[in-house]
C-alpha cells in the first residue's frame, strides 16, 4: 500500500498545512489498519500510535489537481479523499454537508488530494509530481 498527498502549491503555507492535516486524519479513518499501536518510552510516557505508512506531500497547480481528482475517481486501485474550498471555509461538518449538496462538482476548487492504494496505481498517478516546497 502507498499513499501521497498532493497540494495546490499556490496556497499559503497555513492552508497547505491545514489541508494535509485534514486529509491525514481522514486517511486514518478510511484505513485504520495503517495506525500503529500506542507505545511507551523508557519513562513510561504513552505515545499514541501514528501511521506506519510514509505520506509524501507533493505539489501541483489547481488545474493539475482537478485532473488528478478526476483520474483517482476512475481508478479502481485507488481510494481518494479530496479537500475542497467549500470544506475549507465551513465552520462545521453540518454546514459543509448542507452547502456541498448545493454545489456542482465542476465548480469546486480542490485544495488538496490524498490518494492511497496499490503502489503501482499511486505511482502512475503521482510519479511525475515534485515534492511540495
Amino acid at each position: 500500500m502507498k499513499a501521497a498527498i498532493i497540494v495546490d502549491t499556490a496556497l499559503p503555507l497555513g492552508l497547505i498545512a491545514n489541508s494535509a492535516a485534514v486529509l491525514g486524519a481522514s486517511l486514518g479513518a478510511l484505513h485504520p489498519e495503517i495506525i500503529g499501536e500506542d507505545l511507551a518510552d523508557l519513562s513510561g510516557r504513552r505515545h499514541a500510535g501514528i501511521t506506519g505508512l510514509p505520506i509524501p506531500i507533493l505539489g501541483a497547480d489547481k488545474e493539475r489537481l482537478r485532473k488528478l481528482v478526476d483520474s483517482a475517481e476512475h481508478d479502481d486501485d485507488i481510494d481518494f479523499i479530496a479537500f475542497n474550498d467549500v470544506a475549507q471555509r465551513c465552520k462545521s461538518y453540518k454546514e459543509y454537508s448542507e452547502l456541498l449538496a448545493t454545489v456542482p462538482s465542476d465548480t469546486l476548487r480542490y485544495l488538496a488530494l490524498l490518494v492511497v492504494g496499490k503502489k503501482q496505481a499511486v505511482n502512475r498517478l503521482t510519479g511525475s509530481l515534485p515534492l511540495a516546497k
